[in-house]
C-alpha cells in the first residue's frame, strides 16, 4: 500500500511515528465516522481511534471494554 507520508502519534504502544497510507469510513451499527489509517505490523490488532467512536456518539466503558451508544458528536 503507498505511503501517505509520516506523522508523530501516540498509538496504544506509546508515542512515536505512524506511516499514513489511507483514510477509511467506518461504520457501527447505524453510525458512520472518517478515520486516517495507519500501517501496522503484520499480526497485530486493528484499533478504531477514540475520536471516530466519539463522532459516532460511544464512550468506551473502562471497566468492560464494551461500547456505550450515546449521541454523536456534531461537528
Amino acid at each position: 500500500m503507498p505511503s501517505l507520508g509520516e506523522h508523530q502519534a501516540e498509538t496504544a504502544e506509546g508515542a512515536g511515528k505512524v506511516e499514513l497510507v489511507a483514510n477509511a469510513i467506518i461504520k457501527i451499527e447505524d453510525r458512520i465516522a472518517q478515520s486516517p489509517v495507519i500501517k501496522r505490523p503484520r499480526g497485530t490488532t486493528p484499533l478504531i481511534r477514540v475520536v471516530a467512536l466519539e463522532q459516532m456518539g460511544y464512550k468506551v466503558d473502562p471497566t468492560t471494554g464494551r461500547l456505550i451508544k450515546g449521541l454523536p458528536l456534531m461537528l
